[in-house]
């Protein structure tokens, strides 16, 4: 018996044999999802696997476990541009559009975990119903929440075009350095540099600046090149102090310490570091603080004030132990 209909006959039927009744549907029900556990999850997939309706204004707030996917329904006219944005609170999730024809248009994955927006724009090359499938970016990924809302259903400007091709590129890179290699992460930087006139047409600098990250962070950590990571890194840091997202300034600030340090500059390393802490501390992120104590240890121990460096270690020791952070011990210890 589904809950919906149980709750239903709890409203009206109020007598102590009707109360009786539902104990007993309710004691059979828990009995069906011990006794036959798979089933009961297949229900109940089946379920959030339902197709939905997308309205313009019009929001949905829904949990999403690792091991489900949710399907939307919109209807567009040739070449009608449509916007929608879905805002991950828990859960990093992937956004696929798919054609009316079946094809999958578009991938949308911004490297911003399990908080933060997933934008989707697109122009429409021919009329019919299209679907949006959010699913979460890992399996066993514990159950979080998410919102989609379409904001914009209208026709195209410039600024939508030229925002919808960077987008494009950016997709295209995205998916190119998760493969891993060398010539890849050459051509996801590629890529990402052909993004970068199309976000600056379309005036998006939370898209620039997240794109001249990852330029910075692919030539830092994969391609060697630190010169050319500090470079990406210093264009990024006044357009997140622009747009107002601490966070990522936070972040910025960090991985120009990393170039700074690398480069043998102690100085730019500790002022930049130094920034980044005040910002975590303000945001009251412990585990952002740990890192940058941590990096800052580095510092001073590289430049021999051992004391100060033992310090800042045990500072973030102290806190990557009280996080239950295991991992992030060792490097502290080191």
């Amino acid at each position: 018996m589904h809950l919906r209909k149980i709750a239903s006959f709890a409203r009206n039927h109020s007598s102590a044999s009707n109360r009786q009744k539902l104990l007993v549907c309710l004691a059979a029900f828990g009995l069906a999802a011990m006794l036959f556990p798979g089933q009961m999850r297949a229900r109940l997939n089946s379920q959030s696997n339902e197709i939905r309706s997308l309205t313009v204004g019009v929001s949905l707030e829904r949990e999403l476990a690792g091991d489900q996917s949710h399907s939307y329904r919109i209807t567009l006219a040739q070449g009608q541009y449509l916007e929608a944005i879905v805002e991950q609170r828990g859960i990093d999730v992937v956004v696929v559009v798919v054609a009316p024809d079946g094809q999958k248009l578009l991938e949308v994955d911004s490297p911003n975990g399990t908080q933060g927006p997933e934008p989707v724009w697109m122009i429409a090359e021919t009329a019919g119903e299209y679907r949006l499938e959010v699913r979460s970016l890992e399996k066993n990924a514990a159950a979080g929440r998410y919102e989609i809302l379409v904001k914009q259903l209208r026709a195209p400007t410039e600024q939508d075009r030229s925002r919808i091709s960077a987008l494009r590129a950016f997709g295209e890179a995205s998916q190119l350095r998760q493969q891993g290699t060398v010539e890849a992460v050459r051509q996801a930087v590629a890529k990402y540099q052909e993004s970068l006139p199309g976000w600056q047409l379309a005036q998006d600098q939370v898209k620039e600046a997240e794109t001249l990250s990852n330029l910075g962070f692919l030539y830092f950590n994969y391609l060697g090149d630190a010169p050319k990571a500090r470079g990406y890194h210093e264009r990024e840091l006044p357009l997140r102090r622009v747009t107002g997202n601490q966070e990522a300034e936070a972040v910025a600030l960090n991985n120009l310490g990393q170039i700074y340090f690398s480069l043998g500059e102690m100085q730019k390393a500790l002022d930049n570091y130094n920034q980044s802490l005040t910002l975590r501390r303000a945001r009251q992120d412990r585990r952002g603080e740990a890192v940058v104590l941590d990096h800052l240890g580095q510092v001073y121990n590289r430049t021999g004030q051992l004391q100060l460096a033992l310090e800042h270690q045990q500072r973030a020791l102290a806190i990557f132990r009280a996080l239950n952070e295991a991992r992030h011990t060792g490097v502290a210890l080191a």
